[in-house]
């Protein structure tokens, strides 16, 4: 066999560059895909919280009868939140969330969905004025013990 000459080799093709707009989209690619896989992580996980349950008032320690008895299936004892309802006791609502009047109107008009991926919260106008007080003392008791209000 002849060996080839030196001038009959294929010349080798240069390194390939990497292009700036793969590279773009490659990452638009992997950032889109972490933050849905995050996204849909959240919505699957039962988001509850652990809570210190202060000294009540006796308007508080009402409030949390009521509480557990008409809202805890949805918002978990204590409002700690549940599988079907979002914690009230969570850093969402840190400053700047509504007081009294804002838990007031979400009891007795309802909520659209917001803040969490539960759904609708429904209105609750048969629980009457008093014992929609007694609520929210409760609420924001627990609020204040673990230091969002």
């Amino acid at each position: 066999m002849n060996k080839p000459e030196k001038n009959d080799r294929i010349p080798l093709a240069p390194p390939r560059q990497r292009s700036p707009v793969r590279i773009f989209i490659a990452m638009g690619v992997l950032s889109f895909a972490a933050v849905w896989g995050l996204y849909y992580a959240h919505r699957a996980t039962p988001l509850t919280t652990r809570a210190a349950v202060p000294h009540l008032t006796p308007e508080g320690r009402r409030g949390q009868r009521l509480f557990n008895e008409k809202c805890a299936s949805c918002h978990g004892p204590n409002g700690t939140g549940s599988r079907a309802g979002p914690p009230l006791i969570h850093p969402m609502y840190r400053l700047g969330h509504p007081g009294g009047d804002g838990i007031r109107r979400a009891i007795v008009q309802g909520v659209a969905p917001h803040h969490w991926n539960f759904g609708a919260m429904p209105a609750q106008p048969d629980l009457g004025a008093q014992n929609i007080g007694a609520i929210i003392a409760f609420i924001q008791e627990m609020q204040r013990a673990n230091h969002l209000y």
